[in-house]
């Protein structure tokens, strides 16, 4: 079960939102605007509310390796 307000966006170092998602099974695939993005560090935020209808937030860091 997708937990109840589900929200995924992945940021670049300038802040922008280079992928957003309220699907669980949507993946990012490493491209902004089309664009294949470089071997970089990027931020990621993920919202969801638990079983006691709680706001949960989750952020760290992902690398992304070509």
């Amino acid at each position: 079960k997708v937990p109840d307000d589900y929200k995924m966006q992945i940021f670049n170092r300038y802040g922008e939102i280079v992928f957003q998602s309220s699907a669980i099974n949507k993946r990012w695939n490493g491209t902004y605007k089309g664009q294949p993005q470089l071997t970089n560090v990027f931020v990621y935020l993920i919202q969801y509310k638990n079983i006691h209808n709680q706001l949960q937030v989750r952020k760290g860091t992902l690398t992304l390796v070509r």
